[in-house]
């Protein structure tokens, strides 16, 4: 239990247990969890992240929500927008996954850590850990 005496749950436990819920989010919410998990996952310690951000929020604000300002969306829906497919199909986004630096030294073992430029972000996991945090924060809220 943490200090809020709840159960922390694991991305099994949701996929197991909560694929019912339906979540009302507002396009910041999407657009929060993004630059979040972006900047985690980044291998530099301030990544400029503008333009990713940027697109994805038009992404949302065009093709999620539509217009409207809180929305409901099924585990289901979620998990099909957030998505490495559609990461892939936005190139700001895209280019996120691909190192800045392609050859060299740019090999890793337990005591070398090479220069951020060789690594970059995997998109599939940004979108589990986006997906997962989202219903992970509307699960913890709800009980």
């Amino acid at each position: 239990m943490n200090a809020f005496n709840k159960k922390v749950l694991t991305n099994a436990d949701i996929s197991r247990d909560f694929r019912h819920v339906e979540v009302y989010m507002m396009r910041k919410g999407f657009t929060g969890q993004f630059a979040r998990w972006v900047v985690e996952q980044s291998p530099y310690g301030c990544p400029d992240i503008t333009a990713a951000l940027t697109e994805f929020d038009a992404y949302v604000v065009l093709e999620v929500m539509e217009g409207e300002k809180v929305k409901k969306f099924s585990y289901e829906e979620l998990n099909g927008i957030i998505s490495e497919e559609v990461f892939e199909t936005l190139p700001a986004v895209l280019a996120l996954n691909v190192a800045k630096v392609t050859e060299g030294a740019g090999y890793r073992n337990r005591h070398r850590v090479p220069h951020p430029d060789y690594d970059f972000i995997d998109l599939g996991a940004l979108a589990r850990n986006i997906f997962y945090s989202i219903i992970r924060n509307h699960v913890n809220w709800d009980t």
